[in-house]
This record gives C-alpha cells, structure tokens and sequence, in this order.
C-alpha cells in the first residue's frame, strides 16, 4: 500500500486524502457546515405550530427544524442530523447537533456544531384569526329541538367556531374557514333530515385566492 502525506500538516493517513490533504486540514481550509449560534424557534401559544420563515408548520421536530437553519458548501449533502439537549431554561437551551456530511466523493464525514435555541411565544394567522373573532362562513341551525341543538353544539367542537348567536328558531354558528364550514354541513345531512340553501358574498383575498363568506342554512325537516 502506497503511502500517502497530508500536504498541509505531513502526517500519514490511511484512508483516502481530501484534495490532497487529511480530513482534520481539510475542515480547517472548507467551512463546509455552518449554523447560526442562536436560532429563535417561535411556537404559537395557543395551537403550538412553530413559524418557518413566513409560514406556520402544525407539526415539525426539532430536528426538522433545524435543519433549515444548516448551510452547506455547494456538492455537500446532509445525510443526516442528530439533536441533543443540553442545560438550559424556559427561555432558552443550548444544543449540540451532530451531522452526517456526504462529500462530493461519496465518502461521509461527522461534523459537530453547538447553538442555543431561544424560546418565543408568539399567534399564528390561523389563531390570531379565531381570537379576533375572524369568520368566513354562518352556519344558520333552525326548526331543531333542544336536544339536537345540543347534539350539534358538541359536533362543532370538532371545528373552528369562533362565535355562536342564539336567534329566534335556532342558532347561527359563525366557523372561521368557508371549506370547514361546508364539510360541517355535510356531516350534519347525514344526521339529520334537512333542507339546505346556501348563499355567497365576495369577502376578499386570502393567499391569492378569492374569499366568499357564505351563509348555510340548515332547516330540520320533522
């Protein structure tokens, strides 16, 4: 076996030399993995999404999450990233994270990085929306009776109403998404025997796409 030198340092290696240097002046000479010392994970306080850029995810792991935060050299690929938890507070706790680096050769190296990782609470759209009372739809629930009202008051647990009104032959449910509002209808036709119209306004633009509020209404046929 041909011996090989480091051209950088001198020393002797086995495996296979990276651009004709061992791995340990390799890293020195190519910054190849970065991560910023602090990263701000923002949850919401109600529905506990964390915020991504601009956007809110439901459900995301720490992992995931920081992996947006990791820049490589261009021809650098992250095969994997492992997170461990260290001391830390309410506020904030520091972080090693240990990645796995495939090379442009196809050989893969380990790379470790601390960070700290800040802890803020803030309000996603979607719940910024239902605590200001945001609607897209009414739902008008008339000509039932008393137990099926209340029957209907615990199916709508199961989707976003951010107010209810009791009017004169029932009550009107205002839901914070038109497209919930609607699937709500639906399950509420298979439960009961009703006569339906439904109407809609141009409300406005949400994510570049046209807003109706409709109006349901759902009228019990006994």
């Amino acid at each position: 076996m041909i011996a090989m030198y480091c051209i950088i340092c001198g020393k002797e290696e086995e495996k296979d030399l990276y651009e004709g240097m061992c791995i340990s002046c390799y890293m020195k000479k190519h910054d190849i993995l970065s991560i910023p010392e602090k990263i701000n994970h923002e949850t919401c306080r109600y529905c506990n999404s964390v915020k991504i850029g601009k956007k809110w995810v439901e459900k995301i792991n720490l992992e995931d999450y920081i992996k947006n935060f990791v820049v490589l050299l261009p021809g650098y690929r992250l095969a994997s990233l492992e997170v461990e938890i260290g001391a830390g507070d309410e506020h904030q706790y520091a972080c090693g994270v240990k990645a796995d680096i495939e090379l442009p050769d196809g050989n893969q190296i380990t790379l470790k990085r601390d960070t700290i990782i800040r802890k803020i609470h803030g309000v996603c759209v979607q719940c910024s929306r239902y605590q200001g009372g945001y609607y897209e739809a009414i739902m008008q629930i008339r000509n039932f009776n008393e137990q099926e009202l209340d029957r209907i008051a615990k199916k709508s647990a199961d989707y976003r109403v951010t107010d209810n009104e009791m009017v004169k032959g029932g009550i009107d449910l205002y839901m914070m998404d038109g497209r919930e509002a609607t699937r709500f209808a639906s399950d509420l036709k298979k439960m009961y025997r009703v006569e339906s119209k439904i109407s809609r306004k141009i409300f406005g633009v949400k994510n570049g796409r046209t807003v109706y509020r409709i109006t349901i209404l759902l009228r019990a046929i006994h």
